[in-house]
């Protein structure tokens, strides 16, 4: 019996020996990088940090993290920073240094309760100078950017933020995951999914991995829009509708000025709901073919939407109207695009854009679509016609496997999926961008 105990015992007092070795180097090695991050920011801030823990299980994290601006009073603060991978052999490659030729297949870092001093002064003692003047807060510039929230008693921007990614290298794809939440005030939230990745420590020639799908959602607090609507109404001697109106019907200057770009009444609309009746806003992007980034910047921005297949929602009713013009003409490189291109008017002229014949406003309508190329349209909004129901069912296409389309729809309060066969299913029509060439 003492013989059996002793064998049982030993490989114990081995095993926990081995997982104190290993925390101990894991801490050892996290301390020695935290200490050479705090002696290269030196000459512009000191930092201080609290208890690190590791987990076998494949998380780091740090506690009570202090960044102080030099010769400033107080400093950004943090609650906690966690970064996770999958297992001891991520917590290794952290230890050692990442081989750029075999990157962990996933990795996600969370932080906790960031807190930020409001006042420029703070940001420019770290060296972050905004570009620019800020909005004043109760221009449309300024709601929308949510500056100037010191006016309304914000002492501080409290925030959590994660950023995560898995990569597929069998499959050549990456997805990469962002939220970042600001209380009271916004949560914005990005997912995107990049495929056609070339293997770690290859060189495909003319390879270029493409975006499949790209996801971003904006909220904005209610409580912040009732506040700042209602203080900026009472400055200008207006109640709150008429505050809003005079917002939206402004001279196009104006929304330059503010947003780059002057909307269609399909922005203006989702605009308006989104400070008047805060919900999420939904901007989808499905590139239907290969597209090269290294040309994006060269296209107008109305051909973009084109381009990338992009689609609004706002509350889960999709925008239909997506049109805008540019301060500006923007023919360059129309010619990429050939016949199709969707011009906006030029500077000063309405209507016939210049070299013209017709000028191609973009709309979006729901299209009859296959059910066996709906795998390409995962992420749009669309409607199903079953045979065991009178109604279309409506919402976000967001899988389809084993013969099952899943379906989200969004309620007060939250969302719903519904689960569809496909056996059922007599038609399904996708919201698409399609183009309407309007004659002089």
């Amino acid at each position: 019996m003492v013989k059996l105990k002793n064998a049982l015992l030993v490989p114990m007092v081995i095993g926990l020996v081995a997982y104190g070795g290993v925390k101990g180097y894991l801490y050892f090695k996290v301390k020695q990088g935290l200490d050479r991050i705090v002696a290269l920011a030196a000459p512009v801030a000191t930092l201080k940090y609290g208890a690190i823990e590791t987990s076998l299980t494949g998380a780091i994290s740090v506690a009570d993290i202090k960044a102080t601006p030099i010769g400033a009073a107080t400093g950004m603060t943090i609650d906690q920073a966690e970064l996770k991978g999958r297992g001891v052999a991520f917590l290794l490659d952290v230890a050692g240094g990442f081989n750029m030729n075999q990157p962990p297949e996933q990795l996600h870092l969370s932080v906790s309760r960031m807190r930020i001093p409001m006042g420029s002064d703070y940001l420019d003692a770290f060296g972050l100078k905004v570009a620019g003047q800020p909005h004043a807060m109760c221009s449309l510039g300024g709601l929308l950017a949510q500056t100037g929230v010191e006016q309304l008693g914000f002492q501080q921007l409290v925030a959590d933020a994660s950023l995560r990614y898995d990569y597929s290298q069998r499959a050549g794809e990456i997805n990469f995951v962002m939220d970042y939440a600001m209380a009271g005030l916004s949560n914005f939230g990005m997912e995107m999914s990049i495929s056609g990745v070339p293997q770690p420590g290859t060189l495909v020639s003319g390879a270029i991995p493409q975006i499949k799908q790209m996801i971003v959602r904006y909220q904005v607090d209610q409580g912040y829009t009732q506040r700042v609507i209602e203080s900026c109404a009472k400055q200008a001697g207006q109640d709150r509708s008429s505050f809003v109106s005079a917002l939206f019907n402004q001279e196009p200057g104006y929304f330059v000025k503010n947003i780059g770009f002057v909307p269609g009444e399909g922005i203006r609309f989702t605009l308006r709901h989104l400070l008047t009746q805060p919900g999420e806003l939904r901007i989808t992007l499905s590139p239907e073919g290969a597209i090269d980034p290294g040309i994006l910047s060269a296209y107008k921005p109305q051909d973009l939407l084109r381009v990338l297949g992009v689609n609004a929602s706002i509350n889960g009713q999709p925008v239909s109207d997506l049109s805008f013009t540019l301060p500006e003409g923007g023919e360059k490189l129309a010619s990429l695009f050939g016949d199709g291109v969707a011009l906006g008017p030029e500077k000063g002229v309405q209507g016939q854009a210049k070299g013209s014949s017709a000028v191609k406003l973009v709309r979006t309508r729901y299209i009859a679509t296959p059910v066996g190329e709906l795998q390409r349209y995962i992420g749009r909004d669309v409607r199903v016609f079953a045979a065991d129901r009178d109604e279309p069912q409506q919402g976000v296409l967001v899988a389809m496997k084993n013969g099952q389309l899943d379906l989200e729809q969004r309620l007060h309060g939250g969302k719903m999926t519904l689960y569809i066969q496909a056996s059922k299913i007599e038609r399904v029509e996708v919201l698409r961008r399609v183009a309407a060439a309007l004659a002089e």
